[in-house]
């Protein structure tokens, strides 16, 4: 009897290990696809927040040394779009620009820190108007090793998707 039950149970599990060259094929599509997919996403997640929270302390460590500097008084030269000011500045307050002939209102080092914090921000938010976009501020900044003031900042403003005015018109629809 032990004989006949091992033979059905062989002959039960040969049945199903047997597959169609088309079944092996889609298996392994999916296998694909799901280990893809897998590895993107790890690799997403080992980059973007790294990146992120680097520049975030980085700034952080540059407002730091900022801070710890020994004097209240300096100057500052700017060039924006083409626009070069000196910004003469007294505890981080404006004395004098020369030329003072930019679109851009004279800034202090502090004001350039919160400048960048503003990475990643909407800067022009249309979910009132109806607009399919938003206007995104993507900010780089190198700092001082020493004193720690941002030495070159490049700032970048890209269109994304409204996720808002999205989600509505798709619940809309």
């Amino acid at each position: 009897m032990k004989s006949t039950i091992g033979y059905r149970l062989s002959a039960m599990l040969g049945a199903a290990m047997r597959s169609t060259p088309r079944s092996i094929a889609r298996r392994l599509l999916i296998g694909t696809s799901l280990i893809i997919c897998l590895a993107t996403i790890v690799l997403a997640w080992m980059i973007w927040p790294t990146s992120v929270w680097a520049r975030a302390r980085e700034l952080d460590e540059a407002e730091q040394r900022w801070a710890l500097r020994p004097f209240g008084n300096y100057q500052l030269k700017v060039t924006d779009k083409n626009c070069p000011q000196q910004i003469e500045i007294r505890n981080e307050r404006v004395l004098k620009v020369a030329p003072n002939r930019c679109d851009a209102p004279p800034r202090t080092i502090s004001d350039l820190f919160t400048m960048i914090r503003r990475d990643g921000s909407v800067s022009y938010p249309c979910i009132y108007k109806g607009c399919i976009c938003d206007d995104v501020i993507y900010i780089q900044a190198n700092y001082d090793q020493v004193l720690g003031f941002p030495s070159r900042i490049l700032v970048r403003i890209r269109a994304e998707p409204n996720s808002k005015i999205l989600a509505n018109r798709i619940r809309w629809q």
